[in-house]
């Protein structure tokens, strides 16, 4: 999920007597819309999918308030949840509160709901042609085979048109149902990260990409690690914010529950097993940090 996500993890808030935060929903839904190209082609403006009808109807019942539409939206989700599975919404209520005991799952869902949420009012959000700029410097730093992990709605796709292989992956059903309609010759796998990456099936990769995505990892020791055992010698993980870090603390203040702040480089050093290749001056401003394993 890449975003509040989502990705990302897919992420913003939720809980089960009142919607997650509108300054998390729509923050993300901000950053996540950009435009975008076929991958393997000429970057071009993507056709913009028309809202889905349950999401339209709600949008027009309130005026066009996207926010408003948001929180609505996301109170459907977690009213069918609490319908078909009352055991997982009490998981996701405890991750809500922040208790550190919520099972992981309750985190994950909490993610992925809130991302679906995101996806759902994507069509109605404009570009950012200031913000793709920056993805593009960050994909220069992308090698070989890519993994990018909490992909959105493939916002790195036209970036990474000239690599080897690419991979998305999104906990968010719903990023990957509009990642694939905009990207169709990419590929996007609905799955959390530990998941996809413990599968062994894949090679090794080149490059792991965590675009506006590792803010949603409690465990940064954990996430490098698992990096570590899945990159080929020399491989790159590649951890970016178009927004920054000050943004992230902002976003953190209204979605504690799944939004952790990004890493200091020295923090991300620590974890063993990789040198700096890169990392922008200010990372408050645009956080860009490039490591390579030993």
């Amino acid at each position: 999920m890449r975003a509040v996500l989502l990705l990302g993890c897919s992420a913003a808030a939720l809980a089960p007597q009142t919607a997650p935060p509108r300054r998390g929903v729509a923050a993300a839904a901000k950053k996540k819309a950009r435009a975008a190209g076929g991958f393997g082609a000429k970057p071009k403006p993507p056709k913009r999918p028309a809202l889905g009808k349950a999401a339209a109807k709600l949008l027009d019942e309130l005026g066009g308030d996207v926010d408003a539409a948001q929180a609505a939206r996301f109170d459907s989700y977690m009213e069918k949840l609490r319908a078909s599975d009352p055991e997982l919404f009490a998981d996701v209520a405890r991750a809500r509160r922040c208790d550190p005991a919520a099972p992981a799952r309750g985190r994950d869902r909490l993610l992925a709901m809130t991302w679906d949420t995101v996806a759902d009012y994507l069509p109605v959000e404009t570009a950012d042609a200031a913000l793709d700029a920056r993805l593009a410097r960050v994909a220069a730093f992308a090698r070989g085979r890519c993994l990018d992990v909490g992909c959105g709605d493939g916002a790195m796709v036209p970036h990474l048109k000239a690599r080897a292989a690419y991979c998305g992956v999104d906990l968010s059903a719903r990023m990957v149902s509009l990642a694939r309609r905009r990207h169709p010759d990419a590929r996007f796998e609905r799955a959390g990260f530990f998941e996809f990456v413990a599968g062994g099936e894949e090679a090794a990769w080149d490059t792991i990409l965590f675009v506006a995505a590792l803010q949603f990892f409690p465990d940064v020791d954990a996430v490098l690690a698992a990096c570590a055992a899945r990159l080929a010698p020399g491989g790159r993980v590649v951890v970016a914010h178009g927004r920054g870090a000050a943004f992230v603390r902002e976003e953190r203040r209204g979605n504690p529950a799944v939004v952790e702040a990004l890493p200091a480089v020295e923090d991300l050093l620590a974890a063993g097993g990789f040198g700096l290749v890169h990392a922008e001056e200010d990372l408050d401003d645009f956080y860009l940090v490039v490591l390579e394993r030993a």
